[in-house]
C-alpha cells in the first residue's frame, strides 16, 4: 500500500509542479517579461518555450506515474487508500489526493468495463 500511496503523492506534486508552470507561463504571456533562467537571460519567447518544456515533461512523468498505478495497483488498495486519507486531519492537499485516487478509481473501473465489454 505504501508503495500505490507514494505514487499518487507524486502525481499531486507534478500536477501542483505543472500548475505552478502554467501560471508562470500565462504571466509570461501577459507581461512580455526576459527573465534569467541557469544564469542566462531568455527573451519572453525563449522563455514560454522554456516553461511549456517544463510542463511537457511534467506531465509526461505524471502520465508515466498514473499508468504505473493502473496497472499495477489493485482498484481495492486505490480504496483502501481513499478511506485512510479520509479519516487523516485536513492538511494543504488533503483534497487533491482523494481527488486523484477518486480519479484513479475511475479510470481503472473504466478500464474494467471496456475490457469486459471486448470480452
Amino acid at each position: 500500500m505504501g508503495d500505490v500511496r507514494c505514487k499518487i503523492e507524486a502525481i499531486v506534486l507534478l500536477e501542483n509542479q505543472i500548475g505552478s508552470l502554467l501560471q508562470k507561463r500565462e504571466y509570461a504571456i501577459k507581461s512580455g517579461q526576459v527573465v534569467e533562467v541557469n544564469g542566462r537571460v531568455l527573451t519572453n519567447g525563449e522563455y514560454i518555450r522554456y516553461l511549456t518544456k517544463e510542463m511537457i515533461q511534467y506531465e509526461e512523468e505524471k502520465l508515466e506515474v498514473i499508468e504505473d498505478v493502473l496497472i499495477n495497483g489493485p482498484v481495492d488498495e486505490l480504496y483502501r487508500i481513499y478511506e485512510d486519507i479520509a479519516k487523516e486531519p485536513k492538511d494543504e492537499f488533503k483534497m487533491e489526493r482523494l481527488l486523484t485516487i477518486f480519479d484513479l478509481i475511475e479510470r481503472k473501473e473504466a478500464k474494467k468495463e471496456r475490457r469486459r465489454s471486448y470480452e
